[in-house]
Order: C-alpha cells, then structure tokens, then sequence
C-alpha cells in the first residue's frame, strides 16, 4: 500500500510535530528548569560572596582598630610602673622640683586606693611648692613627661609671701602603680 502525496506530507508533518513536542516536553522544559534553578543558586551565591566581601572588609577595619588599642595599651603599660618604684617615683620628683629651683614645702603620699585583688592601685600625692611662674610652668610639662601615668588632680595657686614672682602651689597628684608588674 502506497501513500499519496498529500498523506505522505501530513504523515511526515505529524511525525514533526509529535517529535517537537516531545523533544520540548522531555528535554527541552527539564533543561530550562534546571537553568533556572541554577541561576538562582548562582543568584545566591553572589549574594553570599558580597557579604563576605562586607564582612572581610568589616573584619580588617576592627583588626586595625584592634591594634590601635593594643599600641595604646602597650604605651599606658609603659606608664604604669610596679608599685615597688613608688618610693623611687617620690624620690624623683622631689628631685624634679629641685631642678627647675622650686623649694618643696611638703611631700606627703595621702591616700592608696585599689582592693587587694584590684591590678591597679592609685596613689594620691600631695604637695606644697614655692617657685617662680616659669619654674611651675616647666614643672606641669615635666610631668607628662614623666615615665610614670602622672595626672593633676587639684591644683591651687596664691601669691606668695616673699617677693614678685613667688608663687605658692598646691597641687594632689594621681599616679597609678600596677600589681605585680602586669596588667
């Protein structure tokens, strides 16, 4: 049995169709699914490499700022000498004020605070000058020169008794001291 023509033609445009819409249902529509799904893991993914971008960047400001800290730290542990050196501090700032001609009336350690298991313990200094204007001025300077965290607590000045130029000082230091050598 031969086909005609015209069956020939429908019979091969039907197989066409049959095939593309075979090929489209089996193939085709899986794949682009897939696509999909592939381009909205990659979608993520990028999501996820930008925040870890945010977060790197984030992370290298904090370790900067870290080490900001740590250089502070080390700078204020240079200041803060182990409470044994008190007395030689006393010493060297009695010394001090002999330097710059300023006549040292009293120099009493007045208060120490800090518990006993505290790392820190303040020292509260008081002192009692006589001296010129410039000799205090060299003097205030000295002290945040000092090797020691020195800091001005209470300061108070009269005219003194003898002369022009002669002024009287009061004046409480703060001094810290560590425990033990260590923070």
């Amino acid at each position: 049995m031969k086909l005609s023509r015209r069956e020939t033609l429908i019979s091969v445009l039907t197989l066409t169709v049959i095939t593309l819409w075979l090929f489209n249902a089996f193939l085709y529509t899986p794949k682009k699914k897939e696509v999909v799904r592939v381009k909205e893991e990659l979608k993520t993914i990028d999501e996820g490499m930008n925040q870890a971008i945010v977060l790197r960047a984030e992370k290298e400001r904090l370790e900067r700022e870290l080490q900001v800290i740590r250089e502070r730290v080390r700078a204020y542990q240079g200041k803060l000498s182990g409470e044994q050196n008190f007395s030689t501090f006393l010493k060297g700032l009695a010394a001090e004020t002999s330097r710059l001609n300023i006549k040292t009336l009293s120099l009493v350690p007045k208060e120490k605070t800090g518990g006993p298991n505290a790392p820190l313990k303040r020292y509260a200094i008081e002192l009692k000058l006589t001296g010129s204007y410039e000799a205090f001025t060299l003097f205030l300077d000295r002290l945040k020169e000092m090797p020691i965290l020195t800091m001005v607590d209470q300061f108070q000045i009269e005219k003194g008794e003898k002369g022009e130029g002669i002024l009287k000082v009061s004046l409480i230091l703060k001094t810290y001291f560590l425990r033990g050598g260590k923070v």
